[in-house]
């Protein structure tokens, strides 16, 4: 069986089996911390533990409707690119 996605909404990710858990997961509301909209920088998520395991994820839905996710098997590595990807996506303020 052929778990590569084609052409949709997963297009981008490698398992489409996962991409799908994943997704519905967030549709369940089963991630830990989240922040933006699909209307401005992409909603994403972050989803520790995954089925109680040591799989933890970063997922993104971006403004075109695309999923995306990156896995890790380190939690301290995942919460390291979450804080990271949340100061790339935080304006700067500027100085008057």
């Amino acid at each position: 069986m052929n778990d590569t996605p084609g052409p949709g909404k997963f297009e981008a990710c490698l398992s489409l089996s996962l991409a799908e858990a994943l997704y519905e997961c967030t549709l369940d509301s089963g991630w830990d911390e989240c922040f933006g909209t699909v209307d401005d920088v992409g909603w994403h998520a972050i989803i520790r533990h995954y089925e109680g395991k040591s799989r933890h994820f970063i997922v993104k839905e971006d403004t075109q409707g695309f999923f995306y996710y990156r896995e890790f098997s380190d939690l301290e590595d995942a919460n390291l690119c979450w804080k990271q990807t949340i100061n790339d996506y935080t304006p700067v303020e500027e100085n008057a």
